[in-house]
């Protein structure tokens, strides 16, 4: 049985990492008890999901930043993926294809 203690734990890894791996292994449990925590506590199984989530939402969040370090260092590979995911007027043009036989 594992106590409220190790449930926080992963909770908190969860929200850190977005990992179900990773937290697992930070909360020194295994990784098919996420699982099963998933498929029997409901109410828990929402508290993980979430976590992960939030966690998820950090990463993104930390890797916009650190594109946006690259572009401010004048990065052309980062400028290029900035201008080209982020601005219409920089976006390429969907081709089309045309098959015949």
């Amino acid at each position: 049985m594992v106590d409220l203690e190790t449930k926080n734990k992963l909770l908190k890894e969860l929200e850190k990492t977005g990992n179900i791996s990773i937290s697992c292994a930070r909360a020194d449990i295994d990784r098919s008890t996420y699982y099963e925590w998933l498929k029997c506590d409901k109410e828990f199984g929402k508290k993980m999901k979430e976590a992960m989530k939030r966690g998820r939402e950090n990463n993104c969040d930390i890797a916009e930043h650190a594109l946006m370090l690259k572009v401010k260092d004048k990065d052309l590979g980062a400028i290029k993926y900035q201008l080209g995911h982020k601005s219409p007027r920089y976006k390429p043009k969907a081709r089309k294809v045309r098959i015949e036989h």
